[in-house]
């Protein structure tokens, strides 16, 4: 419990890293185990750490033009602390091969195996951006939302009133009733989960977004 209170205030303020992974099923807590490893590992030894990975998510890199400069200053200032003014770096596993001394065909093999999950990873980046985005336009088109769904079940505006949206993740909207009643009443409603698909996708201009419930 103490780490998943931790991960959400680091998320909500937006501390790195794994705030870019909130959409994400784990709920990004993957990347802050690993950070708090390494922090352990520096604090331990005393000892300059160095992480081989092929991370380049803005929330271990500062960027620019879409190209990793060097790590965030917040990561390398908490591990300084941690670690008694040790340094922190990151570098990829092919360039961390090349340093000490692996064959140039080796080093080009895992290169372009790394440019390869690259790829996939910008877009996998990109569609986690798009979560404030979405649940922004909920906000600003919970309005027009109700008015469509009224036209489908005229009973359901005045249900969703007693709703409020919550969060994005992924895929899903989440809304949440302040009281059990209304959420049975919600429940109830016959093909509410596809009406409601249908009509936030259709606002959001966006594919299969589900919606769910909780009190």
């Amino acid at each position: 419990m103490c780490c998943l209170k931790i991960l959400q205030f680091r998320q909500t303020h937006k501390i790195p890293p794994g705030y870019k992974d909130a959409a994400k099923d784990d709920d990004g807590i993957g990347d802050l185990l690993i950070w708090h490893t390494i922090l352990q590992v520096g604090k331990e030894r005393n000892a300059n750490v160095i992480f081989v990975s092929g991370e380049e998510k803005a929330d271990w890199w500062h960027k620019s033009e879409g190209q990793v400069l060097y790590p965030r200053y917040e990561l390398v200032d908490e591990f300084r602390r941690a670690s008694d003014e040790k340094s922190f770096h990151i570098t990829s596993f092919s360039q961390f091969l090349n340093l000490f001394g692996a064959s140039e065909s080796i080093v080009k093999e895992v290169r372009e195996e790394e440019n390869q999950i690259r790829s996939e990873d910008l877009l996998l980046e990109v569609n986690y951006d798009k979560e404030p985005i979405y649940f922004e336009q909920v906000l600003s088109n919970w309005n027009k939302i109700l008015e469509l769904i009224g036209g489908v079940n005229q009973n359901l505006p005045a249900l969703l009133r007693m709703a409020r949206p919550l969060e994005v993740k992924g895929s899903e909207l989440i809304i949440g009733f302040d009281y059990p009643i209304f959420k049975d009443k919600y429940d109830s409603v016959l093909n509410i989960d596809q009406i409601m698909s249908d009509v936030v996708s259709s606002v959001l201009n966006v594919r299969g977004m589900q919606v769910k419930t909780c009190n």
